[in-house]
């Protein structure tokens, strides 16, 4: 069904609650993680700080992404992104409730998912 980037590991998941799971037992020890379907897009990337997340939805190859927005958050926190610092806007950053809701889904329909709002980049 589709693949889970963790660090330097993929997994392969059959089934929206095998993902869910592997990504709920990550969510401890990873920054950031990359799911996708049987195809590379689209895709999303999460990076993941306590209680906090940043979702980054890619679409397609040619450049079309979203980020998660949150009007309702005020705090600054900071990710790790491709190894590197990073702090986006406060208004990116969503809680992990919504950041799991958000992924499942994903997995169900593999496009962007209505359960948050974006904005584009």
């Amino acid at each position: 069904m589709g693949n889970i980037s963790l660090g330097k590991n993929n997994i392969e998941f059959r089934s929206v609650d095998q993902a869910l799971d592997i990504i709920k037992n990550a969510m401890s020890n990873e920054k950031e993680i990359w799911i996708s379907g049987n195809n590379v897009y689209p895709s999303m990337a999460i990076c993941l700080n306590g209680e906090y997340a940043a979702i980054t939805y890619f679409q397609s190859e040619d450049g079309a992404m979203w980020l998660s927005y949150n009007e309702n958050n005020q705090e600054v926190i900071t990710f790790v992104a491709g190894g590197e610092e990073w702090i986006p806007e406060p208004n990116a950053v969503i809680e992990i409730k919504d950041m799991l809701s958000c992924v499942k889904e994903f997995l169900n329909s593999f496009e962007r998912p209505s359960c948050i709002c974006w904005q584009d980049l």
